[in-house]
């Protein structure tokens, strides 16, 4: 027998859909890949850990809630719900989504002890679907850190669209200025600008620039914006250590959402 050899017109009329599915789908698994062995790794020290990131709520989300009005909150990247538990007993009306299940089991088990009702999503926030002017208060801790600038930017533009008329934005992550981004540039493989893979955590890491988060959000209200260097007292099996951070709380106008909705409109 002899192998079938397709003729060029054949490769051309046949072939380029299947060549383009079979790209498409090669690069969805091995986004999935990496996103699956980024959840082994926090799933472990999940359950390693009685409690990975600690139980203190953000400092600034604590001086400024009563800024907020009561309703409903999204927590994006919520943990064992450090920020969300806090949120609940405030009053609001918490939704809490984390790719790792065991942290959503431990922020509800929390939340039970604590007697508060919430939501906890096993999912990724790449994959929530956001609905528009639904939440009073949206609060991503650390966690666009671990998306491609791409995913930043695509989170970025979900929360607005998702925030209620005078509803705010709390956000805090990683800057330049952290030293782990010198780390980075040193023995991690560099994708674009301030973007690297870290194959040990099968993670993207994303350091935002100076004044770039505060920028995403220029036709907000900024109550708050810094950039600075804090000590994180431990976490883990990690002792007192530095993170340069960029915290942003911020109020929307209708400015910021009619922009918002021109941009999305096809």
């Amino acid at each position: 027998m002899h192998d079938a050899v397709l003729s060029p017109t054949q490769f051309t009329e046949i072939s380029w859909q299947e060549i383009h599915n079979a790209l498409f789908t090669t690069m969805r698994i091995a986004i999935n890949s990496v996103r699956y062995g980024c959840t082994e790794i926090f799933e472990r020290r999940y359950s390693e850990e009685e409690c990975l990131w600690g139980l203190s709520p953000s400092p600034l989300l604590i001086k400024k809630i009563e800024e907020v009005p009561v309703g409903k909150a999204l927590d994006l990247g919520v943990g064992e719900g450090r920020n969300a538990l806090f949120l609940a007993l405030k009053g609001f009306h918490v939704t809490g989504i984390d790719v790792s299940p065991k942290s959503i089991e431990k922020f509800l088990d929390l939340a039970k002890e604590r007697g508060l009702t919430v939501e906890g999503l096993v999912m990724d926030i790449l994959d929530f679907k956001f609905s528009p002017d639904a939440y009073n208060l949206i609060v991503a801790a650390n966690t666009l850190h671990f998306l491609k600038k791409e995913e930043v930017y695509e989170i970025t533009s979900n929360i607005i669209r998702s925030i209620a008329p005078g509803g705010y934005v709390y956000i805090e992550d990683f800057t330049v200025n952290d030293p782990s981004y010198q780390n980075a540039k040193k023995k991690l493989e560099q994708i674009e600008e301030n973007m690297f893979y870290s194959l040990k955590r099968s993670s993207y890491l994303y350091f935002f620039p100076h004044n770039e988060l505060k920028e995403m959000f220029k036709d907000f209200e900024i109550k708050v914006y810094k950039e600075e260097i804090i000590i994180d007292t431990g976490h883990g099996e990690s002792g007192p250590h530095e993170h340069g951070v960029a915290v942003l709380f911020a109020k929307i106008v209708d400015d910021a959402r009619m922009k918002q909705k021109l941009t999305s409109e096809p």
